[in-house]
């Protein structure tokens, strides 16, 4: 939590993968659905043999996420069991799965602050790394990183 307060305070930009997502959720006050199938949704987890799931997700267009891949829909990798419930203060969800579960969020209102990209899929991870989902959101990130300077 120390480091969440200091990044926030310094304005340090952030990128946030998988359990990153959910930390920083909470950080910001938010709650989290601890179980995905127990609360009757689809199993977002690896398979038995260590593999990624892929799923498709939706993109808000009124999202930053969507200025950096320009795609109101995409494939994803998915290997979680625990997602966003209630974003926490100033976040909203920007990526949602066909079965209503947050794959993504930012900032509610950005201007003026550090950046705050939150994706619950792991882009470093994807099969093709030239897919929007990781090679748009890495960039994206970097010049964030770059311009911090």
């Amino acid at each position: 939590m120390k480091v969440m307060q200091y990044a926030e305070e310094k304005q340090i930009p952030l990128l946030g993968i998988c359990r990153g997502l959910q930390f920083v959720n909470v950080f910001f006050g938010g709650t989290l659905v601890p179980d995905i199938p127990a609360f009757g949704k689809f199993n977002h987890e690896k398979f038995k043999d260590g593999n990624d799931r892929d799923h498709m997700v939706e993109i808000d267009t009124n999202s930053e996420l969507y200025k950096i891949t320009g795609q109101e829909k995409g494939k994803i990798n998915s290997a979680h069991h625990q997602s966003a419930d209630m974003p926490g203060y100033g976040l909203v969800a920007n990526a949602m799965s066909p079965d209503g579960i947050i794959e993504g969020m930012e900032r509610k209102e950005a201007r003026g602050r550090s950046y705050l990209m939150l994706v619950q899929w792991h882009p470093e991870r994807m099969g093709d790394q030239d897919s929007i989902f990781s090679k748009n959101i890495k960039q994206s990130f970097l010049q964030a990183v770059r311009n911090n300077r």
